[in-house]
């Protein structure tokens, strides 16, 4: 019940964000650049991440579309270290 909960908040914090049914996946470069602020060590973190495990780009947005999600699911407003952190350890091995 707990998770559902959380699951129901984060999708309402997406509705408000984005004004209709669209979802953290389908954000657009734009959106991200948007929404998706970090601070300069969380950033630093990321970049060096994503150099270390040789992503792309792609996979760059895609790690912060997942970060952006686990934020709104934890209620946090901005995405912090270990939103980024985690979505990492989701990534494709």
């Amino acid at each position: 019940e707990e998770i559902r909960k959380r699951v129901n908040f984060a999708r309402e914090k997406q509705r408000e964000r984005y004004g209709s049914s669209k979802v953290n996946g389908n954000m657009t470069p734009k959106d991200i650049k948007k929404y998706c602020k970090l601070d300069d060590e969380t950033k630093k973190v990321l970049i060096d991440s994503i150099d270390m495990f040789g992503l792309s780009g792609r996979s760059y947005d895609k790690v912060l579309k997942v970060a952006r999600t686990i934020a709104d699911i934890e209620g946090s407003t901005n995405i912090e270290l270990p939103h980024i952190m985690e979505a990492l350890s989701y990534r494709k091995k």
